[in-house]
C-alpha cells in the first residue's frame, strides 16, 4: 500500500474559473498569477498529469510518455514550497510511483505510471516523469541546454530571469521523439499547433509536424518592473497567455475552500500596504523607494481591455505640461461622467515648443481628425518667462500659436487640488459596469505612473515632511498634464449646491459648461470656483463657498487672485456679477482683484489689483454682524443671493449673479 495523498488527483477541482482556464490552456506559455493561497501552485502541479491523461500524443506502443521539468531559482526554495504541494498530490510512496530519487539540495526525479481513459480512444497507459531543476548562479543557456522534455513548469516565475520562459520553451516538445509517436496522433496535435501558430501570426510549411510545446508559470503579483508585468500587460508578447486571479477579498476570489475570506482579512490587518497590495488584493506592487500618489488605482478596473476610440459627436480636451520633458494627454469627458484617457504624448528631454507642437498636431490629425477641442489647459508656469518688451512668447504661448488653439493656464498648481481632481475618477463605478475612468492600454506612461511610478519622494512617503513632494521622472510629466485638464468632480459641485432642485440643475449645467476647480483643507471641501465662457474672449467668475472656509478666506482669495491673474494675462476678460449695494459681495470682489464696470451696474471686471487694506478691514469687522458676509433674514424669506448662478443661456449671458458668503452655518451657498 502506498501513502494516501492529501489531495485526490482523480477528484481534483480547479480553484475557480481562472484556474480552470489556466488548466485547459495549451500554451505556448501560460502564466497564472494571483494572491497568496489562491491555488496557483496546486493547479500547476495538476496541469502536467492532466495534459498527460487527456491530451499529449500516444506512442505507437499505446503508452503516453511525458517528461516534465519543474524549474525554480534554488533547490532549497523548491523543496520548501512547490515540492510540498507536489507531495500532497503525489507522495513518494504514491500507488502510481515506480521510482523516486533526490531531494533537499539535489534534483528530484519522480516517475509515475497509471492508466487513463480518453473519449474516443479508450484506455491509455501513461509513463510520467517529473524532474526538478534549479538555475541558481548557473549560466542560463548552459543550464537549459541539458533538457529534453515534453513540457516545463516554472514555479514562482517572477524570481527567474526573463529569458527563462522562452529558452525553456525551446527545449520542450523533444520527448518522446517523433518516430515513437503514432501517425494519427501526430496529425491530431499538429492541427492544434497550426491553430496556435495562426493566432501568433506565424507560418508553417505544408505537411509540417508541429508537436505540443508548452511552458506554464505561476507567481504572486511582482513589482511593475518585473518581466511578468512587461510581457503580459505592457507589451502583450505573442504566445504568452495570462490568467489573473481576483483579489482575496473580492466576491470572485478563488480557492475559498482552501483559504477563506477571514484569512485574507487577517493578513490585511497585519501586513504592510506593499504586501497586501500584492498578496491580498492581487495587484502588481510598486517600487519601495516611494509611495504611489494614487493608491486607489486598480489596473484591472481602470485599464481598458482593448484600444479606446473617441466617441463621435463629442469634443476632446487636452492637458499639457512643459518643463524639461513636455507631455500632453488627450481625453474625452462623456455625458455619463466617465473620463476616457485616449492618448499620451511624451517628448524627450530638451524638446522645444515647436517640435512639441508638431508631435501634438501629428496625433490630432491621425487619430482625432474632425473632433472639436472643447478645452485645453496647461501648466500655469509655462506661460511665464518670456521677454514681453521684445515681443517674445512663452513656451505654452508658442504651442498655442502653432496649434491655433486657445490654451488656458490651469486654475491652480497646488498638488493636492490637482491630485484630488484626478482621484475622483478613480472612485466607485458610475454603475455596476461602468468605471469612472478608462485608460487606453497604449498609454504606458499614464498606466505605469498610476500603478507605481508617479510617487511621492522618500521623505514625503515616510511622513518626514509636510510638503506633498512628487518624484520627478518620465511618468510625472504626463500625469501633471492629466491633472491640469481634470475638472472638479460633480460630487464636489453638488456638495456646495443649495438643496433646491433648480439650483442643483444649474450647478450640473455649470459643471458641464464651465471650467472648475475645488479647494480643500485636508479632507474638508472649502470652495469650488467656476469660469463660465461668455464668448471667445470673456469668462465670468463665480464661487461656491462652504461656511467652514471662513478662517481660510485670505488664502482662498489669494489663490483666486493668482489664478485669475494668469487667465487675464492671456488677453481675456474676466468678469463677475455683484448685486448693487451688496457690501459683502463688493468686499470679496475687491479682495479678489475686481473693480466695478462704470458702464454696466452690477458687473465687475478683473483688474489684477487687490485693493489695499480691504482684507484687513474685512477681518477687523469680526465674525458676526454686517461685516461677516451675512444678511439679516426673516424666517422663510428668500435669499438675496439665490446661492447658485443660472446658466448664461437662461439669464441673458450671465453665469454668476453675485459674490456672497453663506447665510447660515447649516448649508453652503454661492460666493
Amino acid at each position: 500500500m502506498g501513502d494516501k495523498p492529501a489531495i485526490d488527483f482523480q477528484r481534483y477541482k480547479p480553484p475557480g474559473p481562472v484556474g480552470a482556464s489556466f488548466l485547459n490552456s495549451l500554451g505556448p506559455i501560460d502564466t497564472i498569477m494571483g494572491p497568496a493561497g489562491s491555488g496557483k501552485t496546486v493547479a500547476s502541479v495538476y496541469k502536467g498529469p492532466k495534459l498527460a491523461a487527456e491530451y499529449l500524443p500516444v506512442c505507437k506502443d499505446g503508452w503516453v510518455r511525458v517528461r516534465i521539468a519543474c524549474i525554480r531559482d534554488t533547490y532549497r526554495d523548491f523543496a520548501r514550497t512547490a515540492l510540498d504541494s507536489w507531495h500532497d498530490a503525489f507522495p513518494k510512496n504514491h500507488p502510481f510511483t515506480v521510482h523516486y530519487e533526490g531531494g533537499q539540495d539535489r534534483p528530484v526525479k519522480h516517475r509515475l505510471q497509471w492508466a487513463a481513459r480518453r473519449p474516443g480512444v479508450g484506455e491509455v497507459k501513461i509513463d510520467f516523469e517529473m524532474q526538478t531543476g534549479a538555475i541558481g548562479d548557473e549560466n542560463i543557456e548552459k543550464f537549459i541546454k541539458g533538457y529534453q522534455v515534453s513540457a516545463a513548469w516554472l514555479n514562482e516565475c517572477d524570481m527567474l530571469n526573463e529569458r527563462v520562459p522562452s529558452l525553456m520553451l525551446q527545449r520542450t516538445g523533444r520527448y518522446p521523439s517523433v518516430d515513437m509517436i503514432a501517425p494519427s496522433e501526430l496529425e491530431r496535435v499538429s492541427k492544434d499547433g497550426q491553430r496556435a501558430f495562426e493566432l501568433m501570426g506565424l507560418t508553417w510549411d505544408p505537411g509540417e509536424i508541429i508537436l505540443p510545446r508548452m511552458v506554464w508559470c505561476d507567481c504572486n503579483p511582482p513589482d511593475l518592473g518585473n518581466w511578468v508585468y512587461r510581457y503580459h500587460i505592457k507589451e502583450k508578447k505573442p504566445g504568452f497567455n495570462f490568467f489573473w486571479q481576483p483579489g482575496g477579498l473580492t466576491a470572485e476570489a478563488e480557492n475559498r475552500v482552501g483559504k477563506p475570506r477571514s484569512s485574507y482579512e487577517l493578513e490585511l490587518a497585519t501586513q504592510t500596504e506593499y504586501d497586501t497590495q500584492r498578496l491580498v488584493h492581487s495587484q502588481f506592487g510598486y517600487a519601495l523607494d516611494g509611495k504611489p500618489v494614487y493608491t486607489e488605482f486598480n489596473l484591472r478596473r481602470h485599464r481598458a481591455s482593448g484600444p479606446l476610440s473617441p466617441r463621435q459627436a463629442l469634443p476632446i480636451a487636452i492637458g499639457l505640461d512643459a518643463g524639461g520633458c513636455p507631455a500632453a494627454v488627450i481625453v474625452q469627458f462623456l455625458p455619463n461622467g466617465q473620463l476616457l484617457i485616449l492618448r499620451e504624448i511624451c517628448a524627450q528631454p530638451g524638446t522645444g515648443a515647436a517640435r512639441f507642437s508638431e508631435m501634438i498636431l501629428e496625433v490630432l490629425l491621425k487619430d482625432f481628425a474632425g473632433f472639436p477641442i472643447s478645452e485645453a489647459w496647461a501648466d500655469p508656469s509655462a506661460f511665464w518667462g518670456a521677454d514681453r518688451q521684445n515681443n517674445e512668447l512663452s513656451f505654452m504661448e508658442t504651442v498655442a500659436r502653432a496649434l491655433t488653439l486657445n490654451i488656458m493656464p490651469a486654475p491652480s498648481n497646488e498638488p493636492s487640488i490637482r491630485h484630488d481632481a484626478v482621484r475622483w475618477y478613480l472612485g466607485a463605478p458610475i454603475d455596476g459596469n461602468t468605471e469612472r475612468m478608462q485608460i487606453d492600454p497604449g498609454n504606458d506612461m499614464i498606466i505605469g505612473g498610476f500603478a507605481a511610478h508617479y510617487k511621492l519622494t522618500k521623505q514625503a512617503s515616510a511622513g518626514e515632511t509636510d510638503v506633498l513632494a512628487v518624484k520627478k521622472n518620465m511618468y510625472s510629466h504626463p500625469h501633471d498634464a492629466l491633472q491640469y485638464v481634470c475638472p472638479t468632480s460633480y460630487d464636489d459641485c453638488l456638495t456646495l449646491a443649495p438643496p433646491t432642485r433648480y439650483a442643483r440643475k444649474v450647478i450640473i449645467r455649470m459643471r458641464s459648461d464651465a471650467e472648475s476647480a475645488a479647494i480643500y483643507a485636508g479632507n474638508d471641501l472649502l470652495c469650488v470656483g467656476y469660469l463660465f465662457p461668455l464668448g471667445s474672449d470673456e469668462y465670468e467668475c463665480c464661487f461656491a463657498v462652504d461656511p467652514k472656509a471662513r478662517p481660510h478666506m485670505r488664502r482662498i482669495m489669494r489663490i483666486a487672485h493668482l489664478t485669475l491673474n494668469r487667465v487675464a494675462n492671456t488677453n481675456r476678460i474676466v468678469s463677475a456679477r455683484v448685486r448693487p449695494g451688496h457690501k459683502p459681495g463688493e468686499r470679496m470682489a475687491r479682495l479678489t482683484g475686481f473693480v466695478p464696470d462704470p458702464d454696466t451696474p452690477g458687473k465687475w471686471l478683473f483688474s489684477g489689483r487687490m485693493q489695499d487694506g480691504t482684507l484687513d478691514r474685512w477681518r477687523q469687522e469680526g465674525q458676526h454682524g454686517d461685516g461677516d458676509g451675512r444678511r439679516p433674514q426673516e424666517p422663510g424669506s428668500k435669499q438675496d443671493c439665490p446661492g447658485t448662478p443660472a446658466p448664461a443661456g437662461e439669464r441673458g449671458g450671465s453665469a454668476s449673479e453675485c459674490l456672497d458668503t453663506s447665510e447660515s452655518s447649516e448649508r453652503p451657498a454661492s460666493v
